[in-house]
Order: C-alpha cells, then sequence, then structure tokens
C-alpha cells in the first residue's frame, strides 16, 4: 500500500498533535509551565541538518554533515534532559513527569518517522 505525500502528512500531524497535547497536559494540569521550555528545543532541533543540507552542493557526507548529526543529536538528549532535571528538582511531580515525558516520546517518533518516509536515501549501482 503507497500512501499520497498529502496522507503521510496527515498522519505525521496527527501523530504530532497527540504529543504535544500530552506535553500541554504535563503542564497544564499542575499550573507549571516548566515542561514547555522544550519546545525550544523543538525549534532548534532541525537547524543543524537544514545548514549543513543547504550548503552540502554534491550530497557526500562530510565531517560537517557528521557534526550536525552530533549537535541534533546533543539537542535531542537535551530535551530529555531538562525534563529528568526539572522532574529532580521537584518542579513538576511524578504525573506530570510522565506526560511530557510521553510527549516528548510522540514526538521523537513522529520525527524519526518523518524521516524515513521522506528522507529515505537509495543507494542504487
Amino acid at each position: 500500500m503507497r500512501l499520497s505525500i498529502l496522507a503521510k502528512l496527515t498522519i505525521l500531524s496527527i501523530i504530532c498533535t497527540i504529543g504535544v497535547t500530552f506535553l500541554l497536559l504535563g503542564c497544564i494540569l499542575p499550573n507549571s509551565y516548566w515542561p514547555l521550555f522544550i519546545l525550544v528545543f523543538y525549534v532548534f532541533l532541525p537547524i543543524p541538518i537544514f545548514i549543513v543540507n543547504s550548503c552540502n552542493q554534491y550530497g557526500e557526507n562530510t565531517n560537517a554533515y557528521e557534526l550536525a548529526i552530533f549537535l541534533t543529536a546533543i539537542l535531542l538528549v537535551s530535551t530529555f534532559g531538562l525534563l529528568i532535571v526539572i522532574y529532580q528538582k521537584d518542579v513538576i511531580k511524578g504525573r506530570d513527569f510522565a506526560f511530557a515525558v510521553t510527549g516528548n516520546i510522540i514526538f521523537v517518533f513522529t520525527a524519526i518517522i518523518y524521516t524515513i518516509l521522506f528522507h529515505r536515501k537509495t543507494d542504487e549501482f
């Protein structure tokens, strides 16, 4: 079964909306909006890869591309790290932490699925 691009984007947007809903539930229920700071990481997450892809004319794997992947991985781990730090400092409680981490996992899962669906490289000889 082959889905159209519009169907793929619709499915991904629904999944991403569910993830953001969980994140907002983790913020609204206790009236503590500290977990919303991971949205800053969501904004900066794709920037290193976009910069390298726009500068790379030949599509080669260069050291800059490897650095961009490394910086993206640091930002991805930071989304979970920030939630763990504010949970350990008792800024948010366990239920709110669970909602925020669930939303974060769903968002990361959506980004991985997007990469698989739209940026699949075919190595044909």
